[in-house]
C-alpha cells in the first residue's frame, strides 16, 4: 500500500517529493511495527494511548488510577460455629464407632486451631461418622435420639463452615485480591484449573465428602493462579484506559480529513496503530477475560444469592462481577464504535498494515 503510493508519482518534477514521502512513510511503518513486544495489559494500553497521541500530534491525558481490590475484613466475615458438647459418659458410649475418635481429635490443640479448610474436612467427616453411628442403633433409644440431634445441628452448621472457608481462608483471599498482570491469550491450564477449582468449591456448599488432598489442591491452584483477582484487575485497567480515550478521541477524530471518503495518510497510520495495539494486543486479552467471566458466572450467581455468605463479601462479588464488568463491556463497545465510525467515514477496514 505504502510502496504503491510512492511508485505512483508520475513526473520527474515530483521525484524529490515522492522519495521524501516514501521515506517518511516507511519510517512510520517501522516505527509502528517495531519494538512492540507485549508489556502486559497496563503497558500495552499505555503504549496504545501514547502512539495515538503521537500520530494525532496532541496530548492525551492519562486515565485515573484503576480502583484497587479492597477485600472486606475477614474478622468481620468469620462466623463462630458453636461446639456440640458431649460429656464423658456419652463419649464412652461412642467408642465403638468412628465418631468417638473424631471427637477426641477435635479436643486436641491442633483440632481447635485448624485452618478453615481442615475445619470443613473435619465437619464433613463428623457428619459422615454420625450417619454411620446411627446405622444399626435401636430406633427409639436415648443415644439414637442424641445422635440424630447432633446430626441435625452439624448439617445446619455446615454452610457456615463452608462460608468461613470461602471468605476467610488465606488462599481465597489471595485469589480474590492479588491479580496477575495479564491473562494468557491461548487457553491456559492454570486458568482452566482455577475455574474447575471454584466450581468444585461451590459444590462443597452442601455436605459432600471431600478428601484433604483434593481440597488443599483446589485452594493451592486458586492461590497460585489468582484468576478472579486477575480478571477484575484487568477489567478495571481496561475500563479506566478506554473510558479515558472514549472521552477524548471523538473531537479529534471528527477533525481528521477524509476527502471524498478517502483516508488521509494520517488516518491510515491511525488504523495501523489500532490494529497493532488494540486488535493484536488488547482485544485478545479482553476475549480471554470475557471467556473466563462467563465460565464463572454460574458460580458467582449462586454465591450472590447465598445467605450463608456475609453481605460485605457478596457486595464485593457483585461489584466486580456485575457492576464493574458491565462498565468494562460498555467501554469496549463504545471504543469499537468510535473506530467503526471513523473507518466508515474514510472507507477503511481494520485490516493488518501493509508493511508489518
Amino acid at each position: 500500500m505504502w510502496m504503491a503510493a510512492a511508485a505512483s508519482c508520475p513526473t520527474p518534477v515530483r521525484e524529490t517529493h515522492c522519495v521524501y514521502r516514501y521515506t517518511t512513510v516507511c519510517l512510520l511503518a517501522v516505527f509502528l511495527s517495531g519494538c512492540i513486544a507485549s508489556k502486559g495489559l497496563e503497558g500495552d494500553t499505555a503504549e496504545y494511548r501514547k502512539r495515538l497521541a503521537r500520530v494525532l500530534r496532541l496530548e492525551l491525558s492519562e486515565p485515573s488510577e484503576a480502583q484497587m481490590l479492597t477485600f472486606p475484613d475477614t474478622r468481620l466475615m468469620r462466623q463462630d460455629i458453636s461446639a456440640v458438647t458431649i460429656n464423658l459418659t456419652q463419649w464412652y458410649g461412642l467408642r465403638s464407632c468412628r465418631l468417638g475418635t473424631l471427637i477426641a481429635e477435635r479436643n486436641t490443640t491442633l483440632g481447635k486451631t485448624a485452618p478453615s479448610s481442615q475445619r470443613l474436612i473435619y465437619e464433613a467427616k463428623l457428619i459422615e461418622a454420625l450417619q454411620d453411628c446411627l446405622l444399626g442403633q435401636p430406633q427409639q433409644s436415648a443415644q439414637t435420639q442424641q445422635l440424630r440431634g447432633w446430626l441435625r445441628t452439624k448439617l445446619d452448621q455446615y454452610p457456615a463452615v463452608w462460608a468461613n472457608l470461602i471468605q476467610t481462608s488465606p488462599e481465597m483471599r489471595q485469589a480474590f485480591t492479588m491479580g496477575h498482570d495479564n491473562l494468557a491469550i491461548a487457553p491456559g491450564a492454570g486458568a482452566d484449573a482455577s475455574v474447575r477449582a471454584l466450581q468444585l468449591l461451590g459444590q462443597q456448599r452442601e455436605y459432600n465428602t471431600v478428601t484433604d488432598r483434593e481440597l488443599e489442591q483446589q485452594l493451592k491452584t486458586l492461590a497460585n493462579e489468582r484468576l478472579p483477582a486477575t480478571i477484575w484487575r484487568l477489567q478495571a485497567q481496561l475500563t479506566a484506559e478506554l473510558e479515558n480515550l472514549n472521552n477524548q478521541l471523538p473531537q479529534f477524530f471528527q477533525q481528521l480529513a477524509c476527502p471524498g471518503r478517502k483516508a488521509s495518510e494520517q488516518v491510515e497510520i491511525l488504523r495501523n496503530v489500532f490494529y497493532l495495539f488494540f486488535i493484536q494486543k488488547i482485544q485478545p486479552v479482553a476475549s480471554r477475560l470475557n471467556h473466563h467471566s462467563y465460565q464463572l458466572k454460574p458460580v458467582w450467581q449462586a454465591w450472590l444469592s447465598d445467605d450463608a455468605l456475609h453481605p460485605e463479601f457478596r457486595y464485593y462479588l457483585k461489584y466486580h462481577t456485575e457492576e464493574a464488568f458491565t462498565a468494562y463491556q460498555q467501554a469496549m463497545a463504545q471504543h469499537i464504535e468510535l473506530w467503526q465510525q471513523l473507518f466508515a467515514r474514510c472507507s477503511l477496514s481494520p485490516q493488518a498494515p501493509a508493511l508489518l
